[in-house]
């Protein structure tokens, strides 16, 4: 039997088996760190991981909220502030709602009256004296008086309320003159279905509410009925004033009138009233020439609170206070025209001098009507005094 010289080996049915090949080890590898170290480390590690994506989350979050709150806090302060500005401009020309002694009013209007804006530096007449009822009730009555400042014109006036009444939706409709027979003067406006007249009278500007059709006409139909009582008047049989009364006037025989003791020991007053009417005119005297006029008529005004000659206390009033005064030619020179109130009533007063007695006589009727003390400062003439031959009658010899 033959021996084979090399006998091969068969190869290994098993598969083989690839290992990943080992790094390389380093001689000055660290040293191995115990499990405990180990642990600690990649615990430190995972923590602060977690703070910083904590951290990024935080911050993107926040980053968000203020990004929306820039947009809607920006617009939002725009608004405000346009808002606010808007209402400051506003509030210059009209403020707050105030209370004149039970009035509401706008700051920077009219006491009284909505939408009219006071003109520049204009005072009420009443300023010291807003809480009197008298007040009150004038400023109720749909009247008020401003001063006008010193400088400016009753032109200043009319200019000014053309250009800022139609602002408040104020409609101009009419312009009187002063000189008009058929209307009254002034400034007429109209809004909605109210009506204001806005006049001028010496260093006053006057403010009066109105129905829009006395607006639209110029108070003409209150000027037709005194020209139509004067019509009445001067067509009448008269009677003369007593002899020894130191004014001459014609009086129609449709007024009965009464003489009555005054203040003065040695003068009389006499009134006027219509047959079947309930209001009075008067002509009383109220001091001796040489005084203002205006001071005489203050004077009387506060010394008396019953009308002339009367003598009921039942009819005593409030008193009367003057609220505007200024002078007027007539024919028999110049007079103080006044407009006087007692709170509920408001009525005009006139003031003569008659050389005749040396004493200033004031014509009134203390009342909302004063058609016929109109004729009386129309009419009224200073009686003669002394001898003159116009007077000599050469047939009888009187």
């Amino acid at each position: 039997m033959k021996i084979p010289l090399l006998k091969r080996k068969k190869k290994s049915q098993i598969d083989p088996v690839y290992f990943k090949k080992q790094p390389t080890r380093l001689k000055n590898k660290r040293k191995k760190t115990s499990s405990i170290l180990k642990f600690r480390r990649s615990d430190k590690s995972s923590s602060l991981k977690k703070k910083r994506q904590l951290s990024f989350i935080k911050h993107k979050y926040l980053r968000i909220a203020l990004k929306y709150f820039l947009i809607l806090f920006i617009p939002t302060a725009l608004i405000f502030l346009s808002y606010r500005g808007v209402k400051s401009v506003i509030s210059i020309r009209v403020d707050k709602t105030r209370d004149v002694n039970g009035v509401q009013t706008q700051e920077g209007q009219v006491i009284g009256f909505e939408g009219v804006p006071i003109f520049p530096n204009s005072e009420f007449v009443f300023q010291d004296y807003k809480t009197d009822d008298s007040v009150r009730q004038f400023i109720t009555s749909g009247k008020a008086i401003y001063r006008l400042p010193i400088h400016s014109t009753a032109q200043d006036v009319y200019d000014f309320y053309n250009k800022d009444l139609p602002q408040y939706d104020w409609e101009h409709v009419l312009s009187v003159e002063r000189a008009s027979e058929v209307q009254k003067y002034g400034e007429y406006w109209v809004r909605k279905d109210e009506g204001l007249r806005i006049h001028s009278e010496i260093n006053d500007i006057w403010y009066e509410k109105i129905s829009v059709k006395d607006a639209k006409t110029g108070l003409k139909e209150e000027v037709e009925a005194a020209a139509a009582h004067e019509l009445v008047m001067a067509g009448s049989s008269t009677t003369e004033l007593l002899p020894d009364f130191p004014w001459e006037l014609a009086i129609p025989n449709e007024y009965l009138i009464a003489y009555h003791a005054s203040n003065f020991s040695d003068l009389r007053g006499v009134s006027f009233k219509k047959i079947g009417g309930t209001d009075r005119c008067y002509l009383e005297p109220i001091g001796k020439i040489g005084s203002h006029l205006d001071a005489l008529l203050t004077g009387f005004l506060s010394s008396n609170k019953l009308p002339p000659g009367e003598t009921d206390p039942k009819k005593q009033s409030e008193g009367w206070a003057t609220i505007n005064s200024f002078f007027t030619e007539g024919n028999q020179g110049a007079y103080l025209e006044a407009s006087i109130t007692n709170g509920s009533k408001t009525s005009n007063a006139y003031v003569l001098e008659n050389s005749r007695s040396n004493f200033a006589y004031l014509i009134s009727s203390f009342d909302n009507s004063d058609t016929f003390c109109k004729f009386l400062v129309k009419n009224l003439t200073v009686k003669k005094s002394g001898f003159t031959g116009d007077d000599f009658n050469f047939e009888t010899g009187d």
